[in-house]
């Protein structure tokens, strides 16, 4: 019984320690927020800067989603980022209806080890007018300076973070796991304990039913 404890204890203990041997990394973009003013009939092209400020280099992956998901093609999907670089994910858009339309471009940042990872992503808002609607004031505006970060743990679930000021801090879901492992681990030397106080009493119980027995 004893054995078992102790093997549990260690496994416990081997769990947390590999927790802490696992490394964060950082990945970072450029042009968080844009901001775009174009004719129907119109072609731009635009890019989102990807940094890896890093010592290892990082998978990067990146898709659409929003209005434009189906319309606006980026010339890369995926590519290896080396350590402490950085480079341009240059996308193009033909506008082809006025409105305006909210799409985001979205970058996921994962070490090379690692099949998931989690990311950041750029919002592209997009203002088309009618052709000759373009008001003579209005230029065309891409946020250059704002730049969001994360942190990226290895092996994390895939996850997308829109807020590029929000940040993901992997030492809250280290916290959680080693909850759910303490309390596993105090649920089972409970029952361990229980089961070997109940064989215990039993052995009494029929020790003493024993001598009752002999007295008559």
């Amino acid at each position: 019984m004893k054995k078992n404890i102790a093997f549990i204890g260690v496994l416990i203990l081997i769990i947390l320690s590999s927790s802490f041997l696992v490394s964060a990394v950082t990945g970072k973009i450029g042009n968080g927020r844009m901001v775009l003013s174009m004719e129907v009939g119109d072609t731009i092209g635009r890019y989102v800067t990807i940094i890896n400020d890093n010592d290892e280099p990082l998978n990067i992956t990146l898709f659409v989603s929003g209005d434009l998901k189906d319309e606006l093609k980026l010339e890369e999907t995926n590519f290896i980022l080396e350590p402490n670089t950085e480079k341009k994910a240059n996308f193009i858009y033909k506008a082809k209806k006025a409105g305006t339309y909210d799409t985001k471009i979205n970058v996921q940042f994962a070490p090379l080890n690692a099949k998931n990872g989690v990311g950041l992503s750029s919002t592209v808002i997009i203002k088309v007018y009618g052709r000759g609607d373009l008001p003579d004031n209005t230029n065309t505006n891409t946020d250059e300076n704002s730049t969001g970060s994360v942190s990226v743990k290895p092996n994390s679930n895939n996850a997308i973070i829109n807020n590029n000021r929000t940040k993901f801090n992997p030492i809250y879901l280290f916290g959680i796991s080693t909850i759910i492992l303490l309390v596993v681990f105090l649920g089972l030397l409970y029952f361990i304990y229980s089961k070997k106080t109940r064989g215990v009493k039993g052995g009494v119980a029929n020790g003493n039913k024993v001598k009752r027995e002999i007295k008559k």
